[in-house]
C-alpha cells in the first residue's frame, strides 16, 4: 500500500488505524500512527472500543443458541423478557426476537433524555436495570406507512438480556465462551480488568461526555458503562487481529449454520461493499444480515462478502480527539474504504 493510499492516511482526522483486507485466502495489514496523545505506535495489537460492533457478537450468539435448539428468533420475546408484554413491533404483530435483532420492535424509553435516562448520569448497575426493564419506562413509536426498521440500541440490550435469561451467566460469559470456541482471544469486555497492559488499549476520547478525564478501557457508550461495562449494544473491545479472525469466521462459516441461517445472515443490496448509513445498524431492514457492513461509532469497521471471499477490517478511533459529526467520520471511513477496494484490492 503506497502513493496516493499513503498520501490519504497522512491526512486522516485519527492519532493512528491498522487496516486488514482479506483477498485471494490471504490477510493483509497495514498500520500508520500512534493509539492517542501518548506517543505509542498503535498495532494489529492495540484494543479499542468497538462500539456498536458489540451487536454482531450479541446477534451471532443468538443465531448459535437457536443452532443449538436453544431458542428460535420466531420466540415470543415475552417468554423470555416478560415485562415486555403487551407490546407489537412496528408492524403491530407480536414481539418476536427477530424485531429486536432487525430493529423492528419500535420500542424506546419513554421522553427525551434525562426524563427518564439521562445520559449525563452515572448510574449504579441497578439503577439502569430498573431504568431499562420497567415497561412503565418504555414506548412503542408510532411509526409512518413506509418505515422498515427504527434502529435503537434498546433493541440489543434486550437480546443481551435475554441471552442471560437463557444461559444463567452473565453477558460477559455468554459472548467470551462463544469467542473461545471460534479460538478468538483478543477481543473481550473490559481489557483492563483482564490484565490488558494500558500501553496496548487506545483511549476511546481524550474527554467524555461528562467532560472527565479519559479513562483507558473504559466503553464509551454510557448505557454499556452504567450496565457495568458488559452490554448487548457496546462494551466489547478488539484489537485488528481478532477482528481479522473474526470476520473469517464469517466468511468460512466457522459456527456450522445451517445454510439458511448462514445465507439470511447477509444481505446484499448492490454489486460492491458499502458502509451502512448509520453505525452499528446490523440485523437490518426486515432481514438477518450481518450486513456485509458495519461500522461502530468509535470508527472501528467490518465489511464481509462472501461471494468472493473479500474482507476489509478497520480499527481506529474517529472519537478522539473530540466527538465531530457522524456524518463527518462516516464521509471518512467510505473514503478510506473506497481507497481500500481501489487501490488495495487491485495489487494484491
Amino acid at each position: 500500500m503506497h502513493g496516493d493510499f499513503d498520501s490519504f492516511l497522512e491526512n486522516y482526522p485519527h492519532p493512528g488505524a491498522n487496516i486488514g483486507v482479506y483477498h485471494k485466502g490471504f490477510w493483509h495489514s497495514y498500520s500508520r500512527g500512534i493509539l492517542d496523545d501518548r506517543d505509542i505506535l498503535t498495532s494489529p495489537q492495540t484494543y479499542y472500543d468497538l462500539a456498536s460492533l458489540t451487536k454482531t457478537f450479541t446477534a451471532t450468539t443468538i443465531l448459535t443458541l437457536q443452532h443449538k435448539g436453544k431458542l428460535n428468533i420466531n420466540d415470543a420475546v415475552q417468554d423470555y423478557l416478560p415485562f415486555l408484554s403487551g407490546f407489537n413491533n412496528i408492524h403491530d404483530k407480536p414481539l418476536q426476537i427477530r424485531d429486536l435483532m432487525t430493529h423492528q420492535s419500535g420500542l424506546q424509553l419513554r421522553g427525551k433524555s434525562g426524563t427518564v435516562y439521562d445520559k449525563h448520569n452515572h448510574y449504579t448497575k441497578d439503577q439502569i436495570e430498573n431504568i431499562f426493564y420497567d415497561k412503565n419506562n418504555l414506548v412503542q413509536i408510532d411509526p409512518p406507512t413506509n418505515i422498515s426498521t427504527k434502529y435503537a440500541c434498546i433493541n440489543y440490550i434486550f437480546l443481551g438480556r435475554i441471552l442471560e435469561v437463557i444461559t444463567k451467566l452473565n453477558l460477559d460469559q455468554v459472548i467470551c465462551q462463544m469467542l473461545k470456541d471460534t479460538m478468538i482471544e483478543e477481543i473481550m469486555f473490559n481489557p483492563l480488568i483482564h490484565s490488558v497492559s494500558i500501553d496496548q488499549i487506545a483511549k476511546t476520547e481524550l474527554i467524555n461526555i461528562n467532560g472527565e478525564a479519559t479513562q483507558i478501557g473504559i466503553v464509551q457508550d454510557e448505557k454499556a458503562r452504567d450496565f457495568g461495562g458488559v452490554c448487548g449494544n457496546a462494551g466489547l473491545f478488539g484489537t485488528l487481529n481478532g477482528l481479522r479472525l473474526w470476520a473469517e469466521a464469517w466468511l468460512k462459516n466457522t459456527f456450522e449454520f445451517d445454510e439458511t441461517i448462514y445465507y439470511s445472515a447477509f444481505c446484499f443490496n448492490n454489486s460492491s461493499m458499502e458502509l451502512s448509513p448509520k453505525f452499528g445498524t446490523v440485523w437490518r431492514n426486515g432481514t438477518i444480515n450481518i450486513s456485509p457492513n458495519m461500522s461502530g461509532f468509535s470508527g472501528c469497521t467490518i465489511m464481509l462478502d462472501p461471494r468472493d471471499q473479500t474482507a476489509i477490517v478497520i480499527t481506529q478511533n474517529s472519537t478522539f480527539l473530540t466527538r465531530p459529526h457522524q456524518n463527518e467520520r462516516l464521509k471518512w471511513s467510505k473514503e478510506l474504504t473506497e481507497k481500500v477496494k481501489t487501490q488495495v484490492f487491485m495489487r494484491i
